[in-house]
């Protein structure tokens, strides 16, 4: 998405601090759309990833928008790209036709049992991050 560099900036402090503060993370979903071509801030990302040592599902998304020869190239391509150390594992998705939803949650699932984790909890740390994004943005307006 297309946003002012103030608001990605703020998008970065309130991920960086989220990802680096949050100790019961088992794993990021990492999204990236199958039609782009990786971006500075994607390889970064993973970088980053990688170097603060979390684990991460790459995720590629819009799935439905390619052709099947399209999607395999693309999938080849984003692969070599993204899959470091730490990706646990990839999946095609697309919520328009769901193709790969009931391998995600079943992935989702996968990593909560090994991890002894609730798949879903209450993210106090994450509402607090929210409510102050939220308030920055507010006041920005």
């Amino acid at each position: 998405a297309r946003v002012t560099p103030a608001l990605q900036k703020k998008w970065k402090t309130m991920i960086e601090e989220y990802l680096t503060q949050r100790k019961p993370l088992i794993a990021i979903i990492f999204i990236v759309d199958i039609r782009r071509k990786p971006t500075v801030l994607d390889l970064t990302l993973k970088e980053w990833l990688e170097e603060l040592d979390r684990n991460y599902i790459l995720l590629i998304t819009k799935a439905d928008k390619v052709s099947a020869s399209e999607r395999g190239k693309q999938t080849k391509k984003i692969k070599a790209a993204f899959m470091g150390k730490n990706a646990l594992d990839f999946l095609v998705y697309s919520s328009k036709n769901h193709t790969g939803r009931k391998e995600l949650w079943g992935l989702l699932e996968k990593i909560a049992r090994e991890n002894k984790a609730p798949l879903v909890e209450n993210d106090e740390f994450f509402e607090k991050q929210y409510e102050k994004y939220n308030e920055d943005s507010n006041e920005d307006s």
